[in-house]
């Protein structure tokens, strides 16, 4: 029916401590105030990264998880997107070792101080929302294929997704899954360099490419884009530059959509690549127009099932070189 209060002298602003109260029923433990961001952190369920309610903290990071009283900071030890839950940023937040297992959903305004690491089955969402831009900043970083900014899922909800930082032979981004494009938002590429070979890849996506909304590749883009299966239900159109931008696939090559032009191949190459069987065809209306189409396997077999045009005569050429077999 009261409470006492009792001064702690002797304590360092340098050390972190930990104590626990009691409130007549349960024990509770509590982190003092001068230390609340050097501790542990995991989601509890879906919210926003800047609600201390998305938040539980632990001293160890195993046990005696409790309600985090503040957002994790510059000195966290550690921070975890549990499986199964969603956390989104829609501004500048402290990311220190931080690791998703479920997803991170990128806002409008979100940005983070580190790069995450991504593990198995995890998903990077970018949701800026109608009319907005965002750029990979740190949620997905240049040459890494493994560890911190390199992303297993990425889809794209809505808005645009500009990838336009790569601009040498030495910068690339990969990752280790799915991409996917809702309806309604934008994958745009302006992936630059073009002094070098045609045959650099600026973005290489693990697994397969499945766009229900728009895929862009700039005027200038000169690297390519890769992955196993790509699909295509909205509209998907290479760079008109006469030395890059081209697709590489090693699965299948579906266009299911409106018509053959929801796939514009603009000028450029589609290469199939691997060693395992592959397949042209899909359900939009009309001949699939590819001015080149490039048969670099070494194994495996090429079924078309779908009308082809393959004349050469992209980007200003006169023809020839249309279909190059070199498996």
């Amino acid at each position: 029916n009261g409470y006492q209060t009792t001064d702690i002298t002797g304590v360092a602003s340098s050390t972190c401590y930990e104590y626990d109260t009691w409130n007549g029923t349960q024990w509770t433990t509590k982190i003092a105030a001068s230390c609340l961001g050097e501790y542990y952190y995991r989601s509890k369920g879906n919210g926003n990264w800047t609600a201390t309610g998305s938040w539980e903290q632990s001293p160890n990071g195993t046990n005696n998880w409790t309600d985090a009283t503040v957002i994790p900071t510059s000195g966290t030890l550690g921070i975890t997107i549990q499986s199964g839950h969603t956390i989104a940023v829609s501004s500048a937040v402290n990311s220190p070792n931080c690791t998703v297992n479920g997803t991170l959903e990128v806002q409008n305004g979100g940005s983070l101080s580190h790069a995450p690491t991504y593990a198995s089955g995890s998903t990077l969402t970018f949701n800026v929302g109608s009319g907005n831009t965002i750029g990979v900043d740190n949620f997905w970083k240049e040459n890494a294929q493994s560890g911190a900014g390199y992303p297993y899922n990425v889809t794209v909800t809505s808005g645009k997704l500009s990838v336009d930082g790569i601009d040498s032979h030495d910068e690339h981004l990969f990752m280790a899954n799915n991409l996917n494009v809702a309806s309604g938002a934008e994958l745009y590429l302006d992936m630059q360099d073009p002094d070098e070979p045609w045959n650099q890849k600026g973005l290489t996506v693990g697994g397969d490419i499945t766009n229900a909304g728009t895929i862009t590749m700039s005027s200038d883009c000169h690297q390519a884009l890769s992955c196993d299966d790509f699909t295509n239900t909205g509209q998907t159109t290479l760079s008109s530059l006469s030395n890059g931008g081209d697709l590489y696939i090693t699965g299948n090559f579906y266009n299911n959509g409106s018509s053959a032009s929801a796939v514009n191949i603009n000028g450029r190459a589609l290469i199939l690549t691997g060693n395992k069987d592959q397949t042209i065809g899909g359900s939009a209306t009309g001949t699939y127009e590819i001015d080149y189409l490039i048969i670099g396997k070494s194994g495996g077999t090429v079924t078309v099932e779908h009308d082809l045009l393959c004349d050469g005569e992209g980007n200003g050429n006169s023809g020839g070189g249309a279909i190059t077999v070199e498996g």
